[in-house]
């Protein structure tokens, strides 16, 4: 990633002690292989669930604070991917200045993409099909093929060029294929005794991309903190005082998604 772009974070994100944060697992196959990356880069982990409708702990939360994990936060420190709803100082994003206006020029990646920009991970452990799995993951191979100019501008600020040889050695069509195949669409669940479910075909990732990615099923957030509301209106919607927003993003030029209490 470039120089610039990473002065321009908040710095939290350099070197994250693992005595005094933990991290916090969202709804999607992004946050989980984000936290697995954070998880094993920093020996930090993983105390808490948040699926936007309700907040879980564990003891591994005890006494620390939390570092929320592809998700968008309005306050509090974050990793995200999504245009901010409501801006977030200390939020690690890409699509920081991205608003209504100029909202087709967003980031429209990854979180766990931005995360090996960020620290300057090299791929050489990867090979070209478990790259294109890669790009399944939220999905950034639909802005190669439908904003070109876009796509072109992130690889580049994000030092990823060498991704274009890789991404054109097949259609649109296979990168939808993959993530139908795999079930990578599917969200991480929680059940009411706070153990996590997921679909999403690990077993089958592993045997045919010779990948082997953990699978979060049974892992158990005993302690339920919050439950939230959650809306989905337009932008210029007005926003009562006595509501709390806990997270927000932009899920279209003229549309937001609130999680609040």
């Amino acid at each position: 990633m470039k120089e610039n772009i990473k002065n321009s974070f908040p710095d939290w994100w350099e070197t994250i002690d693992n005595e005094r944060y933990y991290l916090v697992l969202t709804n999607d196959l992004d946050s989980w292989l984000s936290c697995l990356y954070l998880s094993k880069k920093f020996n930090l982990n993983i105390g808490g669930f948040y699926d936007f409708n309700s907040l879980w702990v564990n003891d591994k939360a005890n006494g620390k604070e939390p570092i929320y994990v592809d998700c968008d936060l309005t306050n509090g420190k974050a990793f995200g991917n999504h245009v901010q709803g409501i801006a977030n100082k200390q939020s690690i994003n890409l699509n920081i200045g991205i608003n209504q206006n100029n909202y087709t020029d967003k980031y429209a990646g990854s979180t766990l993409m931005m995360l090996f920009s960020l620290y300057g991970e090299s791929f050489n452990y990867f090979n070209d099909e478990q790259i294109k799995l890669l790009l399944c993951v939220d999905s950034w191979f639909k802005q190669f093929f439908n904003f070109r100019k876009q796509w072109d501008n992130w690889v580049e600020l994000m030092d990823l060029e060498f991704i274009n040889e890789i991404v054109t050695q097949d259609s649109i069509e296979y990168y939808y294929n993959t993530i139908i195949d795999y079930g990578l669409n599917k969200n991480i669940e929680i059940n009411s005794n706070g153990k996590l479910m997921c679909g999403i075909d690990f077993e089958k990732i592993s045997h045919s991309k010779g990948l082997f990615i953990k699978n979060p099923n049974g892992l158990v957030f005993d302690k339920k903190i919050k439950d939230f509301n959650t809306l989905n209106a337009n932008i210029d919607i007005a926003i009562p005082d006595y509501i709390n927003i806990f997270s927000s993003a932009m899920v279209y030029r003229n549309r937001v998604s609130f999680s609040y209490f």
